[in-house]
């Protein structure tokens, strides 16, 4: 990634230059003053997709990140719409794109407008490199964002999602009382209860004593299902159990 900070470091007026381009920018990325950071892009090429702080931040990078207000959500579209798809999907210095910073912020409807902008935002990890949006979503909270994530994620059935990532997923749901998307992650992966995954669930669940309610005991019954499923395959095929 191109670092604007970078660039201004090597001209010798450099304090100048960062406090004329980068803070305006970022001030603009902020409150979505969409007005002030195209005249800044416009008079600095690359600038749209360039680091403007010492974090590998973009300008949608920080953009993404305040509660959502129709002049942000404004701003991302307008700022997607003159960027390439390789710069929509930069990351910063911890791993994360823009959606990854969305996700964990819970701004769904920006998130839309890059999902729309690039569908492969879903399947860049951030952080270790284990880190989809979705998980994301779901370790922080995010109700909203992990049921719109999902619904994008074609049930994880594609080759981002193995049973380990699906595993740490639905222990994260459960963590968080998104109980309906952990029970349609058992529903759509029942092999899950065939491995070591299923035993964090069930820790998970064995600590929160106060928590059964309806969807908690469906989930259960849909755990114990899935396991007598696995446990039934495995007899036909290897004659194991």
């Amino acid at each position: 990634m191109l670092s604007w900070v970078f660039l201004i470091a090597q001209n010798p007026n450099r304090e100048e230059g960062y406090l004329r381009i980068c803070v305006p920018l970022y001030i603009a990325s902020l409150t979505g003053d969409w007005e002030t950071a195209r005249r800044l892009i416009e008079e600095n090429e690359d600038l749209a997709g360039c680091s403007i702080t010492e974090n590998n931040e973009t300008t949608l990078h920080i953009a993404v990140s305040p509660k959502s207000t129709k002049l942000t959500e404004d701003f991302v579209r307008n700022l997607v719409g003159i960027m390439t798809d390789e710069q929509v999907q930069l990351q910063d210095q911890t791993g994360n794109t823009a959606l990854g910073l969305a996700a964990i912020a819970g701004n769904v409807r920006i998130a839309r407008i890059l999902v729309t902008h690039s569908r492969d935002l879903l399947n860049i990890r951030g952080g270790n490199g284990n880190t989809l949006p979705l998980y994301l979503a779901a370790l922080y909270g995010r109700y909203d964002m992990v049921n719109y994530l999902y619904g994008e994620s074609e049930n994880l059935n594609d080759r981002f999602w193995n049973d380990e990532h699906c595993g740490w997923l639905l222990s994260k749901c459960l963590e968080a009382d998104i109980h309906d998307i952990a029970l349609k992650i058992v529903t759509n992966r029942p092999q899950l209860a065939a491995t070591p995954s299923v035993l964090e669930v069930l820790a998970v669940l064995a600590s929160k004593p106060t928590a059964f309610r309806d969807i908690e005991h469906k989930f259960i019954q849909r755990v114990i299902r899935a396991i007598r499923q696995c446990k039934y395959i495995l007899h036909l095929t290897f004659n194991v159990i």
